[in-house]
């Protein structure tokens, strides 16, 4: 990257292990929503303030205009009679400590009086007196003259009225009032205003806390959320020790019945029909357990995290050895086999590998009418592809389990052209001891027969590989598609096992 240039935020993110983009998402979304919450909070408690602010500001408002009218008249007479010797009536000026106007009034109340496009008066209550204003500057008097008037509908007795008020600064007064500007009897403007330092005040208090609180808040939710967690591995690590143990300890009890019952229908004398039929039905059904009791003990190791052999594997050899198993099993199939030229080698646990093919091969036939075809195929897939989740949802008929490796690597698939899945039983394939309804089992007998667990055994062992399986299902065609890693390089042939 040349010097100077800076790293795209995407593909710094998709550079980054999928824990760490996880993290990086949460905790984007936590600064988020609290940002979001601090937001709407500060915004409603404002609201609420200046609402509060405004009614307050309407009521005095009236109070100020009325006292206002009242004292110009009787300085100027009723009907516009003389002003005092050496007056103006269009520019008296009330008394500033006129203390009617301001009895009652809310402290910091600012009045103001327009006349002729010339503020005539202009004073603030101050205890129980109206102080004169500071010298306004020309911004604030334009600010002032700008104001939208209010023509009240009636006598001014009738206040509060539905005026609105508007925000204004004053720089003279170094502070942000709440106004309102009303229409007098003469021709005048009377501006009325609130200072919301009390408001401002509040909220700077409001925004502090929220700055205190939220970051508290976060820690203890990641603490609870680590305790959870930890909470959580812990049971399912004591889990896994006790289907393990108990995996263990029920093999030895499952031999000895089966043996006994071996041992009972080899019997020479004479034995009842019934009691043969109930000998069969345990060798039977104890070796049924015996099967569901390794795969758990299975399921157990890989989650427990055993590591498995890690030598190269033949899948071409793998994948030949395995049809010829299935067409011997199920000659009512049929079985197609597309292999390269050359072998493909991948490093793994061949017997956990031809596990997989296995179970994947006899789903295929179990789930299948007579007459199905059944198709398996490996190829090398040089092309770069996406990386999935490991825990994808399905999208138009299909899901994925496990990281797809980098290429070049490894692609094996069994294909069938059965009835297919059901797309309700697609999210839940690889789970344990889920099992297919009888639509897409061959007969009650198989579907009966089933543990549940051998697509689970097929993720867990994909994915102790380092591997993903992918399926795609629709009536006629189910495909499981497996992607692997490549050997680097191609194994001597004489190091291969056996």
């Amino acid at each position: 990257m040349p010097a100077g240039q800076q790293r795209p935020r995407g593909r710094w993110l998709a550079g980054r292990t999928l824990s760490a983009r996880l993290i990086t998402g949460v905790l984007l979304l936590l600064v988020g929503a609290c940002a979001v919450i601090g937001l709407v909070t500060y915004l409603a408690v404002r609201g609420s303030m200046v609402s509060a602010l405004d009614g307050q500001l309407r009521s005095a408002s009236g109070t100020y205009a009325s006292c206002i009218e009242a004292t110009h008249e009787d300085a100027t007479g009723q009907g516009g009679s003389p002003v005092p010797s050496g007056g103006d009536a269009d520019g008296y000026q009330p008394p500033p400590n006129n203390n009617n106007c301001s009895q009652g009034q809310p402290q910091g109340m600012l009045g103001v009086r327009i006349k002729n496009g010339l503020i005539t008066n202009c004073s603030v209550v101050s205890g129980m007196n109206n102080q004169p204003c500071p010298h306004l500057s020309a911004v604030d008097e334009k600010a002032l003259m700008a104001l939208p008037v209010y023509h009240p509908p009636g006598p001014y007795q009738q206040s509060p009225w539905s005026n609105t008020a508007y925000s204004v600064d004053l720089t003279s007064l170094d502070t942000g009032y709440r106004m309102t500007a009303v229409a007098g009897h003469d021709g005048d403007i009377l501006i009325t205003g609130l200072p919301m330092n009390s408001v401002n005040s509040t909220l700077g208090q409001v925004a502090l806390a929220e700055l205190i609180v939220f970051p508290s808040a976060f820690n203890r939710m990641l603490l609870h959320v680590e305790r959870a967690l930890g909470r959580r591995a812990a049971s399912e690590a004591r889990l896994r020790r006790f289907a393990a143990d108990a995996s263990h300890e029920l093999r030895t009890p499952l031999s000895a019945i089966r043996g006994y019952a071996e041992l009972g229908l080899r019997h020479h004398g004479p034995v009842p029909e019934d009691v043969t039929h109930a000998l069969t039905r345990v060798q039977s059904e104890s070796t049924r357990m015996g099967v569901l009791v390794d795969d758990l003990l299975l399921l157990a190791r890989l989650d427990a995290g055993r590591p498995l052999e890690r030598e190269p594997v033949d899948l071409s050899r793998l994948a030949i050895d395995v049809t010829s198993d299935a067409r011997v099993a199920r000659r009512d199939h049929h079985w197609r086999l597309d292999l390269p030229s050359d072998p493909i080698l991948v490093r793994g646990d061949e017997h956990r590998l031809h596990q997989v093919l296995a179970n994947l091969m006899s789903n295929a036939g179990k789930h299948t009418p007579p007459g199905s075809t059944v198709s398996v195929a490996l190829r090398l897939d040089e092309a770069p592809g996406p990386e999935r989740d490991s825990r994808s949802a399905p999208e138009g008929g299909m899901v994925e389990r496990g990281v797809r490796p980098a290429a070049p690597r490894v692609e094996l698939s069994i294909t069938d052209d059965g009835p297919g899945i059901p797309p309700e039983l697609l999210p839940e394939l690889f789970e344990r001891f889920t099992r297919a309804d009888t639509s897409r089992a061959r007969d009650l007998d198989a579907a009966g027969k089933s543990t549940g667990l051998g697509l689970a055994i097929v993720d867990a062992v994909v994915a102790a590989h380092g591997g993903s399986i992918t399926v795609t299902s629709r009536p006629g065609r189910t495909r499981f598609t497996i992607y692997l890693t490549l050997l680097p390089e191609p194994a001597d042939m004489a190091d291969m096992p056996g």
